[in-house]
């Protein structure tokens, strides 16, 4: 699967951003959306791995404000506002924090901030995301859910890019994302690349 570059007005400026205070760049294009549900617990620290368990989610296809990315080697992260709100959401890099981990995976694949911003935000609205998907795929992307059936491009929008240090690669049949820490959820593809087993339930 190859992924679709977004275009983005790119300017640099310096801004002073919390713990992800660093040189910066911010993004402005208008629309903006979330490519993909994200849950997390503290806005200004959300887990780059994207655990399903937690209490708190954004759906895809929010409508961003602003985002920006950090640069500044040990500050590296991503941040965003969402439209109509004042609360600041960040994604910051932290040495020694395993929920940065999938940056790098075991076999030395590697992922920028800013390839994670340009894969965490799109310029299409949810409807145009996900044209031509089922009724259920749909659903299942609003409910943050995930059934046999669905496709890979579903299965993104609705739970985001697997972890990179299990899953180097979107070819791959099996996927691996995280419930919770320590509890891995396993998605497998079919050579058509639909679900055709998971080890999650919508009871969990």
């Amino acid at each position: 699967m190859k992924q679709i570059p977004i275009v983005f007005l790119i300017v640099t400026i310096g801004l002073i951003l919390g713990s992800c205070a660093s040189q910066t760049i911010t993004i402005r294009h208008k629309p903006l959306y979330l490519a993909q549900n994200i849950w997390y617990e503290d806005p200004t620290e959300i887990e780059s791995i994207n655990f399903i368990g937690l209490s708190n989610k954004i759906p895809a296809g929010t409508l961003i404000e602003k985002a920006w990315v950090s640069t500044l080697d040990d500050n590296e992260g991503i941040g965003f506002y969402l439209v109509g709100s004042g609360k600041r959401y960040r994604m910051c890099k932290k040495i020694d924090s395993w929920h940065w981990v999938d940056y790098q995976s075991n076999s030395g694949n590697t992922i920028t901030p800013e390839q994670l911003l340009e894969r965490t935000f799109t310029t299409k609205p949810f409807e145009e995301m996900t044209a031509g998907m089922t009724p259920e795929e749909i659903d299942n992307i609003k409910k943050g859910s995930v059934t046999i059936g669905m496709s890979k491009e579903a299965v993104l929008i609705s739970w985001g890019y697997p972890p990179l240090h299990f899953t180097p690669s979107l070819d791959l049949p099996v996927w691996r994302y995280w419930f919770l820490r320590k509890q891995p959820i396993v998605v497998e593809f079919d050579a058509e690349g639909k679900v055709m087993s998971s080890n999650w339930s919508e009871d969990e």
